[in-house]
C-alpha cells in the first residue's frame, strides 16, 4: 500500500492544500480508512481502488467523517498516479473517469516537461436560496451586512458538492474572525459541505475563503469541489458570457498556504454546459507499508 501526502493547487511543498492519497486501497475496510484519514489529518484523504479502462473508484475521508467528493484530493489522486506511473498517457495527455459517491467524472491529465496539470469536469448544477436570513451568516463570521457585496447574492450552489456561496467586498476576506459553533451550526442546518467566502479583486480574478467547522474543517486553504461550484454560480448571478469564461481563484493566503485554483466556466448560447477546475500538485513525501 502506497501513501502520500501531496500538495494540491499548487507547484511549491508545503503551500496549497495537503491531501492524503492511499493507492491500492482495496483491501481497506470502511473503520480502516476512517482511522488512517484520522492518523494523516489532512483535511481529505483520498483513497483509490483499482479501475479498469481508465476508471478509478475513489473515496474520500475528513479526519472525523466520510464525504461524497473532494477537489483538492482528486488533484491529489491523479497527479500521485501520473507520478507512480499507473495512467497512460498518450503524448502526454490522458482521459480518466473517476467514480466517487458524489458521481462520475471526468478527469484530463496533462503532462508536460514532468509538470502535470489535472483537471475536473462537473456538467451538473443546481441553485437554491438561503434557508435563513443572510444576516446569520455574516455574523457567524464576525462581519457585518455593509460587508456584503450586492453584486454577489448569497446562494446555495451544488455541482459535486453542495456550497454556501457569500459574495464581499474587497478587504472584507482578511477581516473575517468566524464564530467556529455558530458557524458550523448553520452549515449543518442548511446541509452543506463548506461555506465559499469570496471577493472580486479584478476582471475574473477572485479571492476566496473556505470554511467547514462541522465536518472537522475549521479553514481550508483549496476547496475543488467548491470552485466549480463557484463557477456555476457566477453563471447563474449573470457573471459569465457566451464561450469561456476562465477565472482564476486564490486561497489560502491568510493560513500561509497560498493556492491557485483555474476555473472555466462553458456557456453556449446562454445555457450553462460544464465548468472545469485545473490545478496543479506536488507530492510532499509518501510512505510504504505492507499491511
Amino acid at each position: 500500500m502506497q501513501i502520500y501526502l501531496v500538495d494540491a493547487f499548487t507547484e511549491t511543498r508545503f503551500e496549497g492544500n495537503a491531501a492524503g492519497v492511499v493507492l491500492d486501497a482495496d483491501h481497506l475496510s470502511v473503520t480502516e480508512m476512517q482511522r488512517l484519514a484520522r492518523e494523516l489529518n489532512a483535511s481529505e484523504t483520498a483513497f483509490v481502488k483499482a479501475g479498469t479502462n481508465g476508471s478509478f473508484d475513489v473515496r474520500f475521508y475528513t479526519p472525523t467523517t466520510e464525504i461524497n467528493f473532494c477537489g483538492h484530493a482528486t488533484v491529489g489522486v491523479f497527479h500521485a498516479l501520473a507520478k507512480t506511473g499507473k495512467l497512460k498517457l498518450a503524448n502526454g495527455v490522458g482521459q480518466f473517469t473517476e467514480h466517487t459517491k458524489g458521481g462520475s467524472f471526468p478527469i484530463r491529465v496533462d503532462e508536460e516537461n514532468g509538470r502535470i496539470l489535472v483537471t475536473m469536469t462537473q456538467q451538473e448544477y443546481k441553485m437554491t436560496s438561503l434557508p435563513f436570513d443572510a444576516e446569520q451568516i455574516v455574523s457567524a463570521l464576525g462581519l457585518k451586512m455593509n460587508d456584503m457585496d450586492k453584486d454577489f447574492p448569497p446562494m446555495l450552489a451544488r455541482t459535486a458538492n453542495k456550497h454556501l456561496m457569500i459574495g464581499l467586498k474587497s478587504g472584507a476576506l482578511k477581516r473575517i474572525d468566524f464564530y467556529q459553533h455558530q458557524l458550523g451550526k448553520l452549515l449543518h442546518h442548511c446541509d452543506v459541505s463548506t461555506a465559499h467566502v469570496f471577493s472580486k479583486e479584478g476582471d475574473n480574478v477572485f479571492s476566496a475563503r473556505n470554511f467547514a467547522p462541522h465536518i472537522g474543517i475549521p479553514e481550508d486553504p483549496a476547496t475543488g469541489s467548491a470552485a466549480g461550484a463557484f463557477g456555476a454560480y457566477l453563471h447563474r448571478v449573470g457573471q459569465s458570457h457566451n464561450g469561456v469564461t476562465e477565472i482564476t481563484i486564490s486561497q489560502g493566503n491568510e493560513m500561509g498556504r497560498p493556492s491557485r485554483l483555474t476555473v472555466k466556466v462553458h456557456v453556449d448560447d446562454g445555457i450553462f454546459e460544464k465548468v472545469e477546475v485545473s490545478g496543479t500538485a506536488v507530492i510532499a513525501f509518501h510512505l510504504q507499508t505492507t499491511s
